[in-house]
């Protein structure tokens, strides 16, 4: 049995709806008083389930003397009725059970709405002939008839006949999805009911649509944009669906599974969807560890059932090595059923990474053999322009002091001025390269006289003015964990400091406070714990210093050429935005990082609608116009400014252009900029996209990301 959870790409079959009978529906209950159908009552039967959704408004269901689904709702906008005719088309619905395998207990929809699809020739790579003549998918009732109440009410009375003997004890779930303007309003109500009039008990929610809304920010808007709620893909995307032209399942645990794998499988996933589109998912990058499961497995009526019902359905989506028949790529061997999977996987887990469901998804990183290292600046003196700061800082873990000698990597940065940094020193205390003076002050003090070099030492810049900061980084030696003794090296927090430079030490002074842009913990929602740079690197705040409006991959990118191989901005504004952008960057954006390894971005998929810029930013830090004391982004190399146009670019351009990176869109920034000294004094800077782009301007922003 198998169980899931998102949407996909099927073909829309369209239906014409006919016949108008008031016989069919009297009142609001649907009317008449029919006999009762196979094994179950009348009704209408008590409903529970999102019974209203924008417009659209299920008022109750009922079954006919034949059994014919008939559904009674109200199409209402602010209190005007509406007329079916106001939609785009009729709404489509779509009538599902749950069914429990005697065997497992496990559920699973199975849809009563079902079709016969016929493959067809599709493209990629060349003409591929479809894998199967045809295939069973599940698809909305059709043919049925519509009467109208007055009001805004309607009665629709199924086409579709449950077959004799149906389970009228099961829970029964009716989808719906209607839209209007042009499917720029969307109503997907949903509700569940059992036939026979008894509670009830059984629900399958394994996740919800909340939970999918914490990557896919803003609305799930799948099939056209119709379509957004769980449940509704859930009953459509039962394992009665197959695509014929590759002959694969879109059930929906195998494939949302495959789907977030993407990159990762052994042998890819591709389904066929509208106008014989091929959709390959083989690029598609999880934006943290997959085996998060709680990520999506949250909320709703029983979402712990990715470690209480495996399946090898489910697993096999990831683990698409594996042959059941055969055993290949299974320890315990060939299955030809799921009753036996709980028995050795199952939801309780004894010790981390066995083979419980629970178990064998522990990431390495949040392993018990995670120290915690724990790093604080508790004493900054000495910090002035063209002195020699002193660091006190303290080292702890889980287990109390840390002996820092013990470590693989320490290291401080010093960076300025403040609102943006244009400039950072970094400074090993522990590991190779380590310069400096560190004091053991005991119980896991200590204090830090950094260097440059060997008695050389560091001292802020003579002309430095205003705040400046301090921050560290850190990381254990490698660590054995898991079953596979994976060397993991466990990094510390990022503490960061700010400086007045006319007070040199901590706490004293009026020192600036940066402006807060993003929202570190709406970040975590998609990625977790952020943890990049050899596990060094962990919080934003210390991000910022380095990835500053100044720094590119020059240091980095082979063969580095001011004309046929110019450096690129890592600038965070700049990297962020086009790292999301990704596939739709006109560009594409490439940096090289250590070793030297290329990072291509190019291809990259953002999960959600990047014009939704209050999913990462904070208030109204997105909006224009930006901050005057905000500094420009500068492309350099060797320290000379690169020759090509637009290699200075003030902040509004800087970040508008991180995304909007034709060379029209540069040619109009450069054209509504002016920078009277670019090389000497780049932040002496004019822009005029307030003007057309600020609040209330013909060209706002704020309307163009909505």
């Amino acid at each position: 049995m198998t169980r899931g959870g998102s949407s996909t790409i099927l073909p829309i079959l369209t239906c014409v709806l006919i016949g108008f009978s008031l016989a069919a529906c009297g009142g609001s209950s649907g009317g008449g008083t029919p006999t009762p159908g196979p094994g179950g009552g009348t009704g209408p039967f008590a409903l529970t389930g999102l019974t209203s959704d924008g417009f659209m408004t299920i008022e109750s269901v009922a079954l006919t003397a034949d059994s014919r689904l008939k559904v009674t709702y109200e199409l209402n906008d602010a209190g005007t009725p509406l007329a079916v005719g106001d939609l785009d088309r009729d709404p489509r619905f779509i009538l599902a059970h749950i069914e429990t395998d005697a065997m497992t207990g496990y559920t699973r929809y199975q849809a009563y709405t079902t079709r016969t699809v016929n493959g067809a020739v599709w493209p990629q790579g060349g003409s591929n002939p479809p894998a199967l003549a045809s295939a069973t998918q599940v698809t909305h009732d059709s043919g049925g008839t519509l009467d109208d109440l007055g009001g805004g009410r309607y009665c629709y009375t199924f086409a579709t006949q449950l077959p004799p003997g149906f389970d009228a004890a099961a829970t029964h779930t009716l989808a719906t999805y209607a839209h209007k303007d042009g499917r720029s309003v969307v109503a997907n109500p949903y509700v569940h009911f059992v036939p026979s009039g008894a509670a009830l008990t059984t629900l399958r929610e394994t996740a919800t649509t909340a939970s999918c809304e914490t990557c896919h920010n803003g609305r799930l808007e799948f099939h056209g944009g119709v379509r957004n709620e769980y449940t509704l893909c859930q009953v459509c995307h039962t394992d009665q669906s197959i695509d014929p032209e590759t002959g694969n399942s879109v059930e929906m645990g195998l494939m949302i599974h495959k789907i977030h794998y993407g990159a990762d499988l052994a042998n890819g996933y591709t389904v066929v969807g509208f106008g014989q589109r091929p959709h390959d998912y083989s690029n598609v990058h999880f934006p943290q560890d997959v085996r998060n499961c709680t990520v999506c497995h949250t909320g709703g009526s029983t979402p712990n059932l990715w470690a209480e019902a495996p399946s090898r359905s489910d697993c096999d989506a990831c683990h698409d090595d594996i042959d059941w028949v055969t055993g290949t790529g299974h320890q315990a061997g060939a299955q030809a059923n799921d009753n036996a999977c709980a028995a050795c996987h199952g939801d309780t887990q004894m010790s981390e990474f066995d083979i419980s469901v629970p178990g064998s998804h522990v990431i390495e990183y949040e392993s018990l053999a995670n120290p915690n290292l724990d790093f604080t600046i508790t004493a900054v003196t000495n910090m002035t322009p063209g002195n020699q700061p002193s660091v006190t800082f303290s080292a702890m873990d889980k287990n109390g002091a840390v002996d820092i000698t013990t470590l693989n990597r320490v290291a401080m940065v010093f960076g300025g001025p403040h609102p943006d940094y244009k400039e950072y020193t970094s400074i090993t205390i522990v590991g190779f390269g380590a310069q400096g003076v560190l004091v053991d002050n005991g119980g896991g003090s200590y204090t830090f006289t950094p260097e440059t070099a060997p008695m050389t030492p560091y001292v802020i810049p003579a002309m430095a003015s205003g705040t400046w900061s301090v921050g560290m980084e850190a990381r254990t030696n490698s660590i054995p964990v898991g079953p596979n003794m994976t060397g993991v090296s466990f990094g510390a927090n990022n503490p960061v400091v700010h400086i007045d430079l006319a007070d040199g030490t901590l706490g004293g002074g009026s020192p600036d406070t940066r402006r807060v842009i993003v929202d570190e913990a709406q970040c975590a929602t998609c990625h977790g714990d952020i943890v990049i740079h050899g596990n060094l690197r962990t919080d934003f705040d210390y991000c910022y210093i380095c990835h500053n409006a100044r720094k590119t991959d020059e240091g980095r990118r082979p063969m580095s050429d001011p004309v046929l191989n110019p450096p690129e901005s890592v600038d965070f504004r700049y990297m962020i935005h086009k790292i999301h952008r990704g596939a739709d960057l006109d560009n594409g954006y490439v940096v090289w990082g250590f070793g030297p390894t290329e990072h291509i971005y190019s291809d990259l998929l953002y999960t959600g609608d990047l014009r939704n810029c209050s999913a990462c930013h904070v208030g109204d830090s997105e909006k224009l116009p930006i901050p005057s004391d905000a500094i420009s982004q500068v492309f350099s190399f060797m320290g000379v400014t690169l020759p090509a146009q637009g290699s200075v670019r003030p902040p509004t351009t800087a970040t508008c252009l991180s995304c909007h990176d034709s060379d029209s869109a540069l040619a109009h920034a450069i054209t509504n900029m002016v920078i009277p000294d670019p090389v000497n004094d780049p932040d002496d800077w004019l822009e005029a996209c307030a003007s057309c782009h600020g609040p209330g301007a013909a060209f706002d922003a704020e309307e163009a990301h909505k």
